[in-house]
């Protein structure tokens, strides 16, 4: 029997053609994953992350108003005595702690920075993975349209058969049976299928048809040889870096406020006793009496911040080694098996034909042959659920790596240079 040899080619092959617009352009995973990068719902999150980081370095770069004085004394007894002051306030800033906090706003730039390259990086591989399901869905459905013909086919084999009486009876209700059971999962399937086709019209914005993909490079990148950690950094190890930075510049500039903060006065100055009026210049000096708070409460709380961004560092490193290397092992195991998948899924394949073979000569029962295909079924299921589990894999690889392995995608995610993007 001819129908359904060539299921096995579900195991390599997973034949996306979704039905639809036949106009749409079939949406590539790359092509897909470079367009959430670009213009996907993160996009915007990215970019105010970044704005926050800008909007930091500008304030931190503003100078310091400086105060309008004016003061007018005048007697109220006696002589006529009157005396007016005009002039300007400057704070002269002579601890520096505004050239520290600036630096500390740059440091808060680049943990801003971070974050928004951060967002787009999980933004891309969430959208990945829903696009391996998508696959693998469809792929089912095809899969099970394959066998629902193939089992509905029975029906036409028994018919042809000489047998007849209770026996033929018997035969057609376990085939028909089974084949309205068999219908069930199908629907189910094409539901399933529908709505994580739908996901990835909601993260793109845009009808979707899904191309020919090959499964076994759905996720495609990383591999069991990916690259070792070695405290590389990612972007959520850059953040916390940068967040401990700017809390140590912030804390050096907090203990500069034991220096005072002078301020500068200068101005005019008009005096007059009796009929005489003299003019003149005011100047003044203000000294700070930094006997209480020497920004000591500021620094400690600063420091705590940049204890726990350089303790959060270790642990995030710690814990990614951990995850690499899991995430390695478990993708070097499916790898390892897929062969395996695929001749267990030819294998049951044969069974099947030959318990038709059987049935037909009247050398296997009902039961024998709705087992065949039932195994038949259950194998490439297995083959596609190892694609589905290997592409996954890859994914978790890329996520504890920190890197999608492709340096084209991974500098479409990390594209943001600037708050006007």
């Amino acid at each position: 029997m001819q129908t359904g040899r060539w299921l096995p080619l579900f195991v390599l092959v997973c034949p996306c053609l979704v039905a639809g617009s036949a106009q749409a352009e079939p949406l590539a995973e790359m092509a897909g994953t470079q367009s959430v990068c670009r213009s996907g719902p993160d996009r915007a999150v990215a970019k105010a992350q970044l704005l926050r980081g800008e909007a930091g370095v500008l304030s931190a770069a503003v100078l310091p108003n400086p105060s309008l004085h004016v003061e007018h004394q005048q007697s109220m007894q006696g002589a006529t005595d009157r005396e007016t002051i005009v002039g300007i306030s400057v704070p002269l800033g002579l601890g520096g702690r505004r050239w520290l906090l600036q630096d500390a706003a740059e440091a808060r730039r680049q943990q801003a920075l971070a974050e928004a390259h951060l967002t787009l990086f999980d933004s891309a591989l969430a959208f990945r993975q829903a696009y391996v399901t998508a696959s693998i869905d469809r792929a089912r459905v095809e899969l099970l349209t394959a066998e629902q013909a193939a089992l509905d086919a029975v029906s036409t084999t028994i018919a042809q058969l000489a047998k007849g009486g209770e026996a033929a009876s018997y035969d057609k209700l376990r085939q028909a049976t089974l084949a309205r059971l068999h219908q069930q999962s199908l629907e189910l399937a094409k539901a399933q299928e529908l709505a994580s086709r739908t996901m990835l019209e909601v993260w793109t914005e845009r009808e979707v048809t899904l191309p020919p993909q090959s499964l076994a490079v759905l996720g495609g990148g990383a591999t069991v040889e990916a690259l070792k950690l070695d405290g590389r950094a990612t972007p959520d190890v850059e953040s916390l870096r940068a967040r401990a930075r700017a809390a140590e510049l912030e804390a050096r500039a907090a203990r500069r406020r034991w220096v005072p903060d002078l301020g500068l006065f200068a101005g005019y100055r008009n005096v007059r006793a009796g009929s005489e009026t003299g003019h003149g210049v005011g100047l003044g000096l203000e000294i700070p009496l930094t006997f209480f708070d020497r920004g000591q409460g500021e620094a400690a709380m600063a420091d705590a911040e940049q204890q726990s961004a350089r303790s959060a560092v270790v642990r995030v490193l710690q814990g990614r080694k951990v995850q690499l290397k899991a995430a390695r092992a478990n993708l070097t195991r499916l790898e390892a098996i897929v062969s395996t998948t695929e001749a267990t899924s030819r294998d049951a394949l044969l069974v099947r034909d030959k318990a038709l073979q059987l049935y037909r000569a009247g050398e296997a029962s009902i039961t024998e042959l709705l087992e065949a295909f039932q195994v038949a079924e259950a194998a490439q299921l297995a083959a596609l659920e190892v694609a589905r589990e290997a592409a996954l894999g890859r994914l978790a690889v890329m996520r504890a790596a920190g890197t999608m392995f492709d340096a084209a995608l991974d500098r479409e995610c990390r594209a943001l240079s600037g708050g006007a993007q």
